[in-house]
């Protein structure tokens, strides 16, 4: 006896034989894209590392000098997913200068590699199936042994800074606004070199491993352009 919306066997094989043959029959390129329809709209694979450039010039400086991203590097060794920051000139001048705390940009990680998954929200800038945000930015540490962090462009306030900083955050949401702090800046996780700031995001924090892949999308701080166009391309990357 068959249900409603049963087929006899006979029918069932005829079905699944005319979509293998609709699929051999496709054009090699037309077979690619169905291939990437059937496994959820997503390429098959990620490159190990990725590098996106960014225009020079658009960065917003009403307020003094400020560093212009040009590059941004993702790649992994094993053990941390690391995001390099290539700006447009060296990092200490500019802070030495300002004298004041700098946002850099934000991060948006989706750690499955599945839009269905994650959060929702404006947490992540109107995306969808993100977990995790982290934001970038300068800080101070102080010789009364505090440090000071964040995008406020706040200033020491007279005391005097023994160094200069990169740190972020990181925070994983389970539902909108509702963010886990994962770790704190912590008076400087990140670093940088010349034009270069580095910062790294541990297999361990992020729950990953050696071959998932990574949504990642950046959105770049103390721009002059409108809110939609301060983000970069949305990238996938492989982990090591």
């Amino acid at each position: 006896m068959f249900g409603r919306n049963s087929l006899p066997c006979g029918s069932v094989l005829v079905a699944i034989l005319s979509t293998a043959l609709a699929y051999s029959s496709l054009p090699a390129k037309d077979e690619a894209r169905a291939q990437v329809k059937m496994q959820g709209q997503r390429p098959a694979s990620a490159p190990e590392r990725v590098e996106l450039d960014d225009a020079v010039g658009d960065a917003n400086t009403q307020g003094g000098r400020r560093p212009d991203l040009v590059r941004l590097i993702l790649e992994s060794d094993g053990n941390v997913l690391r995001l390099e920051l290539v700006f447009d000139q060296d990092l200490e001048p500019i802070l030495r200068q300002r004298h004041e705390t700098i946002g850099l940009g934000e991060v948006y990680l989706d750690c499955d590699d599945d839009t269905s998954t994650g959060v929702d929200d404006d947490n992540f800038g109107g995306s969808t199936g993100f977990e995790y945000r982290s934001t970038i930015a300068t800080g101070f540490r102080l010789e009364d042994g505090t440090h000071l962090w964040g995008t406020a462009s706040t200033k020491p306030s007279g005391r005097r800074v023994v160094a200069y900083y990169v740190g972020d955050t990181l925070k994983r949401y389970s539902a909108p606004s509702v963010g886990e702090e994962v770790r704190e800046p912590s008076g400087g996780r990140g670093s940088y070199t010349g034009k270069i700031a580095t910062v790294t995001f541990g297999y361990e924090d992020l729950g990953v491993a050696p071959g998932d892949v990574v949504r990642v999308k950046f959105y770049k701080l103390g721009t002059k352009k409108v809110l939609k166009d301060a983000y970069l391309p949305e990238v996938r990357v492989r982990l090591r």
